[in-house]
C-alpha cells in the first residue's frame, strides 16, 4: 500500500500516509508494528533507505516527521 508512496518520495514528491478510524482499530499497530511485524513508518523507512544506498548517482535531503494526534 505504501510503496507507490515511497517510490514517488524518492522521485522528488511529497509523500503522506495516514491511517483513519474508530478507537482500538488498530491504528497505531499498522503503523509502528511490534517486534514480529513491522509497521509501516519502518517497512517506507526502510524501502528509502535501501534505494538511497543502491542510488550511486543522486544525492538525498531526507525529511521525516511522526506524528500522533489523538482526539
Amino acid at each position: 500500500m505504501a510503496k507507490p508512496i515511497v517510490h514517488k518520495v524518492i522521485s522528488g514528491n511529497n509523500g503522506t500516509l495516514i491511517t483513519y478510524g474508530g478507537t482500538s482499530s488498530g491504528k497505531t499497530h499498522t503503523m509502528l508494528g511490534d517486534d514480529q511485524n513491522p509497521g509501516v513508518i519502518e517497512l517506507a523507512t526502510k524501502e528509502i533507505f535501501e534505494t538511497i544506498r543502491k542510488d550511486k548517482q543522486r544525492s538525498f535531503l531526507l525529511r521525516l516527521q511522526f506524528i500522533e494526534i489523538n482526539n
